[in-house]
């Protein structure tokens, strides 16, 4: 995944330092890279200049509501490009909807690649979101996937660790249930260890 910022504002990101927390019982996210609505519930993260600490903190993407424990760190190496992205990550799931979660992640990627700047990307998602949601899924909705779902593509750039214990899962037209395993992404390749289902 390409991270990289202009010169400018990537002297500002090596010079720059903060941390905060964002702790709340409730809070949304619109965004044409991820074109579904999501919702967030017992919001509990901290964050620095290069990491973002999540704490039992839940998610609502469409059908799928998730909770999820850990962090990603060496943002601010990999917005220089100079590093690698690392995620790791506890996740808990009552439902996880992997049809529509790859559904969007591909929306997103589409909008990204179709647009001629960020800026302007971003300014738009602002001004058009209801156009957005309205044109967006609808929960239990899944016409619009295609039984084959995307590739999965792991860019080179992320090491990722992530235990799962999901109730209910959905893949392709396979329905899965008390799934359990471990996702490694690590130099292109993806690993799945320990799964159960």
């Amino acid at each position: 995944i390409d991270f990289g910022v202009d010169r400018n504002l990537a002297t500002i990101i090596r010079d720059l330092n903060m941390n905060g927390l964002v702790k709340a019982s409730r809070g949304s996210v619109r965004s044409p890279l991820f074109p579904i609505k999501t919702t967030l519930g017992n919001i509990d993260i901290v964050f620095n200049t290069d990491e973002i600490i999540m704490n039992n903190s839940t998610f609502k993407l469409g059908e799928s509501v998730i909770t999820s424990t850990g962090k990603i760190s060496g943002i601010k190496e990999a917005l220089l490009k100079r590093g690698v992205l690392g995620i790791t990550l506890n996740i808990t799931a009552d439902t996880l909807n992997l049809n529509e979660i790859s559904y969007a992640a591909a929306k997103g990627s589409e909008y990204m690649n179709g647009s001629k700047s960020i800026k302007d990307s971003l300014r738009q998602s602002v001004n058009s979101y209801n156009q957005l949601i309205a044109n967006s899924p609808t929960q239990g909705d899944n016409s619009h996937i295609s039984s084959s779902p995307a590739l999965i593509i792991v860019p080179g750039n992320i090491a990722a660790n992530i235990k799962l214990s999901i109730k209910h899962g959905i893949y392709a037209d396979v329905m899965l249930n008390k799934v359990t395993g471990e996702l490694i992404a690590k130099e292109r390749c993806l690993q799945i260890n320990n799964f159960n289902a």
